[in-house]
């Protein structure tokens, strides 16, 4: 069965944190390590609010359920570096595209292009992670950066 786990870009402190408890209800998040023995949601330390990604401190990242070369898991917002090929098997060259979420495709894509990530992943044997959006977005083009 695949996982579903998020992470978070904490806007404040400029870093990329693994999100421990999550309450949908009332939207919001913590990324503080989960205490033994806790019961309450509210002993988990800070909450944040992740609803509105322009306003709140929190933007999430959900796992993609994929890796990628390097065995690392695959989340929104990651770069992938890859060769794309043509229709003869021609090699068009290194890309660097990030991972999003198209609802339209119901999917995981890879750049505007929106190339599904299956499709990436089974056609190049070397898909790895190079960074993140948030963390290294000069690794994009300036159309593709957040």
């Amino acid at each position: 069965m695949r996982e579903i786990k998020f992470r978070a870009w904490d806007k404040e402190r400029k870093e990329m944190l693994p999100v421990t408890l999550m309450d949908w209800p009332q939207w919001w998040v913590s990324c503080e390590p989960v205490l033994e023995g806790v019961i309450q949601p509210s002993d988990y330390g800070e909450r944040n609010s992740f609803k509105n990604e322009e306003t709140d401190r929190h933007i999430l990242m959900q796992y993609t359920g994929l890796k990628d070369c390097e065995d690392r898991e695959i989340y929104e917002g990651d770069v992938l570096e890859f060769v794309i090929f043509d229709h003869e098997g021609a090699d068009s060259g290194v890309l660097k595209r990030s991972v999003k979420w198209a609802s339209e495709a119901a999917s995981f894509v890879v750049g505007e292009e929106e190339w599904w990530m299956f499709f990436i992943l089974a056609n190049d044997d070397g898909a790895k992670i190079i960074g993140n959006i948030y963390e290294s977005p000069e690794l994009l083009n300036k159309e593709e950066s957040p």
